[in-house]
């Protein structure tokens, strides 16, 4: 903040509507952040109880001037006993603050595990499928344990978090983009009651439905530009070349029809064989719509990426026609509103990025919040089911943001996704 920004005004200058900066460790005072717009009464009670003389406040953020010196109206006294109890508060907020600072620092934790477990899968997902068509049965079993390893940690879990990662794996999206589709799917599979089986026939044939890829010339797969009809045609061989390698490996039909039918649309519109409606594999829609998804998300031209928000609006108000319909409706619920990555503003003014999202509460998401008073890594976490006086107001692009605020959310240009059970 520049330094014609720092203006100070004494603590019974303070009345509702100011934007604050209280100037302290997150952890010296009650409130969920260090800098607020004061909203009720009680609040510039307790600011006036932390032992500031002055505090800061920003002018362009506030609704209304700070009390004059000569105006006392809205000054209030308060008696023996109410500041008492408003010290006994200000206590237990702050004694249970400590404690969420413990929370937070656990939290942060668990994230890089998380974060950790996705770069092995990854790692091993680039192996799978470097290989597959020198050893496909080799190639196939240890896709085959990934695959029962995720759905091992995921069993028994109440609840499960689709967490965004950070762009750590270093590895081609092919690689990454396998994965996503197979844990996402394997997830909606869960939401979708499939039993134990199936769901491991579902991340299986995801992991495995662009096999085919390897065989297109590197010059169509890994093109940013327009492709010419022809390098789309070549592309468009992947699944046939897929199903090819499946069937080398040895793998069943199910698996084969999902590989061959992923790229095929509800209203027949796909390839290779403009199937439509229930002439389409069950799972093979499944992968498909999680596979489009991931698509618009991580597309290979990233002048056309969309934000996570943006590409579930765009597939339920202009593309619904391509997806099976209580597919599409049930993906929406179980990515949420305002799916991981998704950059939003909070009913309290502030801004954040959506790191993960629960199906039982879609609108009450996970948020890391910008907060220019807190160190970058130090970042308040909020779990918006948690905060029941704080909702997300909308989604932005990154795109739009300040620098500063960027380079503290750091959006990805490319969205990689994981699970966490809660």
């Amino acid at each position: 903040m520049d330094d014609e920004d720092n203006i100070f005004i004494t603590v019974d200058q303070l009345r509702i509507g100011i934007y604050v900066h209280l100037d302290l460790g997150w952890a010296d005072h009650p409130f969920t952040f260090n800098s607020f717009k004061i909203k009720n009464k009680q609040q510039v009670q307790t600011i006036r109880r932390l032992g500031k003389k002055t505090i800061r406040w920003e002018p362009d953020r506030s609704d209304v001037e700070p009390l004059s010196s000569k105006d006392s109206s809205e000054v209030e006294e308060i008696s023996d006993q109410d500041e008492l109890a408003l010290d006994e508060q200000i206590c237990t907020e702050l004694a249970n603050k400590q404690l969420r600072v413990q929370q937070l620092a656990d939290y942060r934790k668990k994230i890089e595990a998380v974060e950790e477990s996705f770069l092995k899968a990854s790692q091993s997902t680039q192996q799978i499928i470097k290989k597959i068509i020198a050893k496909p049965e080799e190639s196939v079993a240890q896709a085959s344990a990934q695959v029962k390893e995720i759905i091992d940690c995921m069993s028994g879990a109440p609840e499960l978090a689709l967490q965004v990662i950070s762009g750590k794996n270093g590895n081609a999206s092919i690689y990454s983009h396998a994965l996503n589709v197979s844990v996402m799917s394997i997830i909606f599979a869960y939401e979708l009651d499939y039993p134990s089986e199936k769901a491991f026939v579902t991340g299986l044939g995801a992991m495995l439905h662009d096999i085919g890829l390897i065989r297109v010339p590197d010059r169509v797969t890994k093109s940013r530009g327009q492709l010419s009809k022809y390098e789309i045609a070549a592309r468009q061989m992947h699944c046939q070349y897929g199903v090819d390698i499946a069937k080398q490996a040895n793998l069943g039909q199910d698996l084969q029809d999902i590989i061959y039918q992923h790229h095929e649309y509800f209203d027949g519109s796909g390839y290779p064989q403009g199937l439509q409606g229930d002439e389409i594999d069950e799972i093979a829609q499944l992968v498909g719509l999680v596979n489009h998804y991931d698509n618009m998300c991580n597309p290979q031209n990233v002048s056309s990426v969309l934000t996570p928000h943006e590409a579930l609006s765009t597939m339920y108000a202009r593309q619904s026609h391509l997806f099976e319909p209580r597919l599409l409706q049930g993906f929406i619920r179980f990515m949420g509103v305002y799916p991981p990555g998704c950059v939003v503003n909070l009913s309290n003014d502030t801004v954040g990025i959506v790191i993960k999202v629960y199906s039982s509460t879609p609108l009450r998401p996970t948020i890391i919040v910008y907060d220019e008073d807190i160190p970058k890594h130090e970042a308040v976490i909020l779990d918006l089911r948690e905060e029941s006086d704080i909702n997300v107001s909308k989604a932005i692009n990154p795109s739009r943001l300040p620098p500063e605020i960027f380079t503290y959310l750091s959006p990805q240009e490319r969205i990689n996704y994981y699970f966490d059970t809660v």
